[in-house]
């Protein structure tokens, strides 16, 4: 017995240990590569802060971390290495393209809470929005004040923002605003709560990191056509 207490004791100081130095290790610094450079920073940094802000003259939007894409207010936690993302890569693409159609979104909730666009397919050089029900005033009017008001948006400079919600609040948020495909993804989710972004009242399913900054979105045009509201990207996106 006198062993087995020896042992449960010195198991208990290993563990107190083990616990004290990760603790220890939270609090102060890891390793981390940038490119070909090695640098010891401060845990909790953001990794957009150990990152240029461009690339060839092009705003850095994400960031690699340990070949995982992430966003640049995520938190450097551990050793990593760390890489800038612009539009010239797919993975760099996707986030200013998720990024900008929330900030549509949200431009659209206030021009007209009521107003309700649906981001639908891609055309290769932009992305088709639906308009659900009708706009008095019309289609073009309602481009030009999606135009204007999107901008007013990115000139802004909005931080992104995650949050954590259950999966029946968000649900029920997503069910008022009339996200029906958001709600029956929901149902099936898996745990209990759900990884949520914005960059002002409009929520979105977090399944994608967004730009960090908003002033990295400009160049886009909203164009009103045939068949609805087409979100034009700039130039340098086509194509990629």
């Amino acid at each position: 017995v006198g062993g087995v207490a020896q042992r449960l004791e010195a198991m208990t100081d290993t563990v107190a240990q083990l616990l004290a130095e990760r603790s220890w290790q939270r609090r102060t610094e890891v390793p981390v590569r940038v490119g070909n450079q090695d640098r010891v920073v401060r845990c909790g940094v953001a990794v957009g802060a150990l990152l240029p802000a461009e690339v060839d003259g092009q705003p850095v939007v994400a960031a690699l971390v340990n070949n995982r894409v992430e966003g640049l207010g995520a938190p450097v936690a551990t050793r990593c290495q760390l890489a800038p993302l612009t539009v010239h890569h797919p993975e760099g693409q996707l986030v200013w393209r998720h990024a900008l159609a929330l900030v549509m979104l949200e431009a659209a909730w206030r021009i007209d809470p009521a107003l309700h666009l649906v981001m639908g397919y891609s055309v290769g050089y932009g992305q088709r929005i639906d308009v659900v029900g009708q706009w008095p005033a019309g289609l073009p009017a309602l481009a030009a004040q999606l135009q204007s008001g999107a901008q007013a948006l990115v000139d802004a400079g909005m931080r992104s923002r995650q949050e954590w919600w259950s999966v029946e609040e968000a649900r029920d948020h997503f069910a008022e605003r009339g996200w029906h495909g958001t709600c029956e993804l929901l149902r099936t989710w898996f745990g209990q709560r759900v990884p949520l972004c914005a960059y002002g009242e409009v929520y979105a399913l977090a399944l994608s990191p967004l730009v960090h900054d908003t002033r990295a979105l400009g160049g886009f045009r909203v164009h009103a056509d045939a068949d609805g509201l087409l979100l034009q990207y700039p130039r340098l996106t086509q194509g990629l």
